[in-house]
């Protein structure tokens, strides 16, 4: 609520927690000491998020094809 010391509901205003920016590559978020609240558990994954990741992915899914496309064991059934 933009103005919570107002009584009047009719005059009340309110604001959106997450404001997305014009170009839509931007976004404002707003938080009251209320969000701030209680026990978080939240782990993130930090591997995933390495820089380099998908290049790993990327190597791991060649290999893969490679070692299945050259195998002269798999050509024998």
């Amino acid at each position: 609520m933009s103005n919570p010391k107002e009584k009047n509901p009719k005059k009340q205003t309110f604001k959106s927690k997450m404001t997305i920016g014009d170009m839509g590559n931007e976004a404002e978020l707003t938080i009251v000491p209320e969000d701030l609240e209680g026990t978080y558990d939240y782990i993130p994954d930090v591997k995933s998020m390495a820089a380099g990741s998908s290049d790993q992915l990327q190597q791991a899914r060649t290999d893969a094809i490679n070692r299945l496309t050259t195998n002269p064991l798999s050509c024998n059934n």
